[in-house]
């Protein structure tokens, strides 16, 4: 039901011209992405910025004709605020690259860190080398674990927010991400990476 309501709200935008309901609708989850995406990259803003980088989100998914709205392919399992979520969190990096602010390099998401050190084999050591190959690593997972872990460890979304964004059921989502930490782990100590 909700990706039949997704299809007639993109249609009426991309087709019709009728983006009221769209921007209705997703609004807040471009704010909320925007916030996260803020965070995740540990430089300081204010509510003018996020308003800057929402109106620059909205840009993106109307510029060119709406190309990239028109992009988005509920066959290939996202659904619309998925996709939308993800320009947003683009349109913040591509910002603050423009701008040749970079983000902490240092920075390991909380949540990986945490999840990866409840074995004593994973310390942390060369963070900055271990994280990119966890980025590179991360590839090796199926589509559906590589998105939910890319949303919750990189993005900073909550399981239930992965849920209702994808489609996925909750449960599925615990199970998904479960599954591919146990899978990155594996790769990981085969490599020997430490975190």
């Amino acid at each position: 039901m909700k990706t039949e309501n997704d299809s007639r709200i993109l249609s009426n935008c991309t087709r019709y011209n009728d983006c009221n309901e769209l921007v209705r609708q997703y609004q807040g989850l471009i704010i909320s992405a925007v916030h996260k995406a803020l965070t995740r990259r540990a430089v300081p803003y204010s509510a003018d910025d996020v308003n800057e980088l929402v109106n620059e989100t909205w840009c993106a998914l109307f510029d060119d004709g709406k190309k990239k709205l028109k992009q988005h392919d509920a066959g290939k399992g996202s659904s619309l605020s998925t996709w939308i979520w993800m320009i947003a969190s683009q349109t913040v990096i591509a910002h603050y690259r423009s701008k040749n602010v970079k983000p902490d390099s240092e920075f390991v998401p909380e949540d990986l860190e945490n999840l990866l050190a409840d074995e004593d084999h994973f310390k942390l050591v060369e963070r900055k080398d271990s994280l990119a190959f966890v980025k590179q690593s991360l590839e090796k997972l199926s589509p559906q674990e590589r998105l939910v872990l890319k949303m919750i460890l990189f993005h900073d979304v909550k399981p239930a927010e992965v849920a209702e964004m994808t489609g996925i059921a909750r449960n599925n989502v615990d199970q998904l991400k479960l599954r591919g930490m146990r899978k990155l782990k594996k790769i990981l100590t085969q490599h020997q990476i430490n975190l």
